[in-house]
């Protein structure tokens, strides 16, 4: 089964809607030419077809999914899949600008949910193909260090933080500390969804709520 098909067989479960429809832009060569220079790298045929498919919708239902590795959320709910647009709203090419300093190189946005945390494409490099999940809050890191040591400890070695948000803060405080990190350097708050596209696709299921007793 194609990615594409797989796709269809999910939406026909699930429902399916385009978001801002007015907006969206259909993929073109062009336009992913475009989102390439923002990430110097190539874009590979999966995520392209993924792109069309998905980008700049959402499902119907409620849509949770269960990833390879555990985080302090539990699942993803995927909410909106990041398109082609002609502004800036839920834009490939906006989000991935605006989160380029907070992932490791290659990684492309690919949607966000309902709690403004997003899942991540890696188009390159030795993590290629795989799917991630990135918790916008660093909940893992934020309980055992204090957002305000960190700051302090970055002017403390000379650099400037006035303008930095605190995922840069993290990774900056990160990278003075490699040697003590558990996971590698960027993946703090990055936990695995899906070794692929395709397996990211077939691990959405319709979410269902807790029976009260």
């Amino acid at each position: 089964m194609t990615l594409t098909e797989r796709v269809q067989k999910k939406k026909a479960e699930l429902g399916w809607s385009w978001i801002r429809a007015e907006h969206r832009t259909e993929p073109t060569p062009a336009l992913f030419h475009e989102v390439e220079n923002i990430l110097r790298c190539g874009l590979d045929g999966d995520y392209r077809e993924f792109v069309i498919a998905v980008g700049g919708g959402g499902f119907d239902a409620y849509v949770d999914v269960v990833g390879l590795e555990s985080n302090l959320w539990g699942e993803l709910m995927p909410e909106t899949f990041f398109g082609l647009y002609d502004d800036n709203s839920y834009d490939i090419r906006h989000e991935a600008r605006g989160f380029k300093s907070q992932l490791p190189p290659f990684f492309v946005p690919l949607l966000i949910d309902p709690l403004a945390n997003i899942a991540v494409y890696a188009a390159a490099g030795e993590h290629k193909g795989k799917v991630y999940f990135q918790d916008k809050e660093h909940r893992d890191f934020a309980a055992k260090h204090k957002i305000t040591d960190v700051y302090e400890e970055l002017e403390a070695h000379g650099m400037e933080t006035r303008r930095i948000n605190i995922a840069q803060a993290i990774l900056a405080w990160e990278q003075l500390h490699v040697t003590e990190l558990s996971r590698p350097l960027g993946f703090g708050n990055l936990y695995l969804i899906a070794d692929s596209l395709a397996d990211f696709v077939d691990r959405m299921k319709r979410f269902e709520r807790p029976e009260m007793t």
